[in-house]
């Protein structure tokens, strides 16, 4: 388990970054809160302790992540990388979803029907394994930076939702101030679904760039 000096990237995008916003959230609509952790003479272990409850507090946050990743993806009918299966969907084109075919063929051995008549549960065990080609191959970089993204907007919007549920509790009178924070979480959810998008169509189109793999066997001479 990392520890909190050697955060990896994900870590950081994805957990704390979160946390801390909805650490200052919670300063800005309850005073109380806010007197717990901020005095004067601030010192740097301090900071330490404000990391670490940040880190607990982004674990936490990832978890209302999830339930609205599964509530914002089910009136598009999933996660855009199950998309391809939809009839007339176009993350990417006609021709390249008949590459795409081509290229599960050779390079993963899926002798399978038509992407098109795949159900979307079928589809995301193929796309794990495209993800897992494209990045022994390290060909992944570009699509990471979306993927890092998607993770850090979901995160933002989770804390920003939470922080404007706690104000409509905690100040039923200031109901400006949640408007604003709600108008905050619909740019961050917008901004989620974009990358979402980007990450997807960029992992199969990288897939694609992979070189092809004979389906035979060498032959004896």
């Amino acid at each position: 388990m990392s520890s909190i000096k050697t955060l990896n990237l994900y870590e950081q995008v994805g957990i704390v970054f979160p946390g801390s916003t909805v650490i200052f959230g919670l300063f800005f609509v309850s005073p109380e809160i806010k007197a717990i952790f901020v005095r004067e003479g601030f010192s740097i272990g301090d900071f330490g302790l404000f990391v670490t409850v940040s880190y607990v507090a982004g674990h936490l946050v990832a978890a209302v992540g999830n339930c609205l990743e599964w509530v914002y993806w089910k009136p598009w009918g999933g996660m855009p990388s199950t998309w391809i299966v939809k009839p007339g969907e176009r993350l990417i084109s006609d021709i390249q979803i008949e590459k795409l075919e081509g290229r599960l063929a050779t390079r993963l051995k899926l002798n399978s029907s038509s992407v098109r008549n795949m159900s979307p549960k079928t589809w995301q065990h193929i796309f794990m394994q495209v993800t897992a080609d494209v990045r022994a191959n390290g060909a992944d970089e570009r699509a990471e930076i979306f993927n890092g993204n998607y993770g850090l907007n979901r995160g933002i919007a989770s804390a920003v939702l939470v922080v404007a549920i706690t104000n409509l509790f905690l100040n039923p009178s200031a109901w400006m101030t949640t408007a604003i924070f709600m108008v905050l979480f619909g740019l961050a959810l917008i901004r989620m679904h974009r990358f979402g998008v980007y990450y997807a169509r960029t992992m199969l189109r990288e897939f694609l760039q992979l070189p092809e793999m004979e389906t035979t066997g060498s032959h004896s001479e």
